[in-house]
């Protein structure tokens, strides 16, 4: 009887988090399937698009981007926001949002554990500047897998709109905006 309810135990944890079966490699995670990206690009400082691929794979997906800053820019704060969207597609709950200063978030990467290790999977594919000012120049980002961003396991199985905001506190301007739009779903990772 000990034994059921381990085994039951340790399939509840297994469905909720990262967490690996010590009987075997199987370990359970969330993954994201985008089904549309939209940007939105204000003023002179830059401009920017990003391309979703392989859109109708449920593994295979990935995304690239293209940022082209014009104009030096000494400070960025970024938002955060992300929505869980209901079964009728109308209405949105915000689950999570987040403000930071990104200039100082690049100098201290540790300072937002969320946002640091979604941070550390997109600077190994990308040629983003280290720290602030952002100098002109053109920046890519190159084959985002979705399946491989760490998604914290706290957030529901469910469609969703991811929203990033990048302002110039010191203009009091938007520089750009961020939609992607999509579903998180649990997937059994057996490598």
């Amino acid at each position: 009887m000990a034994y059921l309810l381990s085994i039951l135990l340790l399939t509840v944890l297994a469905s909720f988090s990262h967490f690996k079966l010590p009987c075997s490699a199987v370990n359970i995670k969330l993954s994201a399937v985008g089904t549309k990206i939209e940007t939105r690009c204000y003023g002179k400082h830059l401009n920017a698009s990003c391309t979703l691929y392989q859109k109708h794979s449920t593994v295979n997906q990935s995304v690239d981007c293209d940022i082209e800053v014009m104009r030096e820019i000494k400070d960025l704060k970024l938002t955060v926001n992300y929505n869980v969207v209901a079964l009728n597609g109308l209405a949105q709950t915000s689950l999570l949002k987040r403000t930071l200063d990104l200039c100082f978030f690049l100098r201290n990467p540790r300072s937002d554990r969320l946002i640091s290790s979604i941070y550390t999977y997109i600077k190994e594919r990308s040629n983003l500047p280290p720290r602030c000012p952002l100098p002109v120049a053109h920046y890519t980002i190159r084959s985002l897998r979705l399946r491989d961003i760490p998604i914290p396991v706290f957030l529901p199985e469910s469609d969703f709109v991811l929203e990033e905001i990048f302002r110039s506190e010191v203009k009091h301007e938007t520089l750009f905006e961020f939609r992607f739009h999509g579903k998180l779903v649990r997937y059994i990772d057996t490598e």
